[in-house]
């Protein structure tokens, strides 16, 4: 099931978040959380509605549940690098168990941004997207300083 926040065709400066979990509960909070932070947002509930999304759609953040069926979180994230690597998307793994190192450590080494552990609160939400942002922006920002001083 695929749901967008994004009720009219205008197109707006707003970032566009994919929201990737089986729970339904959880993409409707998280779909919540965005929209005060000014995202429009597009659910799916499986890797696979996901990955057809990705394909269609530019995304300036995916949030991926780890325990999905049919693909998990750590399976829809490598496919995504492997097929998106020009898109350069930052993803953040969500889970709701913390106590599994390993799953974390595996999404960080394959190209997470960060890691968050349900439930998640509001301020946390914000506080992890506002710093990837910050660090996408000073990257590009020091990657073109660089590519100058090269002319």
């Amino acid at each position: 099931m695929v749901r967008s926040s994004n009720s009219s065709k205008i197109p707006t400066n707003k970032k566009t978040a994919l929201i990737v979990d089986d729970n339904i509960m959880d993409c409707s909070i998280l779909e919540y959380y965005l929209g005060q932070s000014e995202h429009e947002t597009v659910t799916c509930t499986n890797g696979f509605e996901a990955l057809e999304l990705i394909f269609a759609k530019n995304f300036d953040l995916i949030l991926i549940d780890v325990c999905m069926p049919q693909i998990n979180g750590l399976q829809l994230q490598k496919r995504v690098n492997k097929y998106c690597k020009m898109k350069n998307i930052p993803i953040v793994l969500m889970s709701a168990d913390q106590t599994d190192a390993r799953t974390i450590l595996s999404g960080m080494k394959n190209g997470a941004k960060d890691f968050l552990v349900k439930p998640i609160a509001f301020q946390t939400l914000t506080k992890k997207i506002e710093k990837l942002y910050f660090n996408e922006t000073h990257l590009e920002e020091s990657e073109a300083h660089s590519h100058e001083k090269d002319i």
